[in-house]
């Protein structure tokens, strides 16, 4: 796995994730809560995982190879009555839900969108990042010096 260093960011990774101290503080709490406010918001300036399509040979054989049902990405109505059975079989026998489980997998999402975010998770955002993702622009603020000249003129 490669890691692509943006322009951006310093050659040499100096992130608290990605060497492995943000973990090893977990169990300290105020070290953990220093390290966690000291990371970087600006994630673009953050160095990420190069993206790799490359595929081992044998994955694509072994994956259309196997007898399992497949999740589906996104919940159809039939999904719906599985989860019921699901949960009336969790009432009487754990193991006849495990096995109900494993024929009937539950989907991956409830929507099969990548890009959806949950209003309650957007209401917790910072108010910058709730702006970036509603696609305001910024508003430039006007600097101009001389309009201050005028301002204290007019106090007098």
């Amino acid at each position: 796995m490669a890691v692509e260093i943006t322009p951006q960011s310093d050659a040499v990774i100096h992130d608290l994730e990605w060497t492995g101290k943000l973990n090893r503080a977990l169990g300290h709490g105020d070290k953990f809560a220093l390290l966690l406010a000291m990371l970087e918001d600006d994630y673009l300036r953050r160095p990420n995982v190069a993206n790799t399509t490359q595929e081992p040979d044998n994955y694509s054989s072994s994956i259309k190879n196997h007898f399992y049902p497949r999740s589906s990405l996104a919940a159809q109505p039939q999904d719906w009555e599985n989860a019921d059975t699901t949960s009336q079989l969790v009432a009487r026998n754990v193991s006849d839900a495990l096995l109900w489980q494993k024929m009937h997998p539950q989907p991956l999402s409830i929507y099969n969108d990548p890009k959806r975010i949950d209003p309650d998770v957007l209401i917790n955002c910072a108010f910058h990042t709730q702006q970036r993702l509603s696609g305001a622009q910024d508003s430039q603020i006007d600097v101009d010096e001389t309009k201050l000249y005028d301002i204290l003129n007019a106090l007098n």
